[in-house]
């Protein structure tokens, strides 16, 4: 297993965060992901949850991220935000330079925008299964 490096860890928040927060929305629905979670009353949480909770966290980050193309990705273009008009061609001098670039800047427009999606998504999920509850607390007069 490789270390934590700026190479894995773009695609952890970029993917497996988002994928983790959506979860947690569609817990109310599904007892497994409760138990993965450690919810679940029985049980607490065990290795093979978390093992199957970070899978399942890949996947759906895989599915918000395409519903972040779809949606976010479309908007901008849309708007007048255009796509670049890149030659890949010349390239071949500067792969590592477009690869930092890459590293330092898209993948934090993937995990904020990916993560918007993700708990929007998760935000009603939770709301349909638990209700809208607003909870203020006022602090009692003496």
């Amino acid at each position: 297993m490789k270390d934590v490096t700026s190479n894995n860890f773009g695609l952890l928040i970029a993917f497996v965060l988002p994928g983790f927060v959506l979860l947690w929305g569609m817990a109310p629905y599904s007892s497994t992901v409760r138990e993965w979670l450690g919810q679940a009353t029985s049980n607490a949480p065990t290795v093979g949850g978390f093992l199957y909770i970070t899978m399942a966290s890949v996947g759906v980050g895989q599915l918000v991220s395409t519903l972040r193309w779809l949606l976010i990705d479309s908007l901008h273009h849309g708007t007048g935000i255009d796509k670049p008009n890149l030659d890949f061609s010349r390239l071949k001098d500067s792969v590592e330079a477009f690869d930092r670039l890459i590293e330092i800047h898209y993948r934090y427009y993937k995990w904020h925008a990916n993560t918007l999606i993700a708990s929007t998504i998760a935000a009603v999920l939770n709301w349909s299964a638990n209700g809208f509850r607003c909870h203020v607390s006022v602090p009692a007069r003496k």
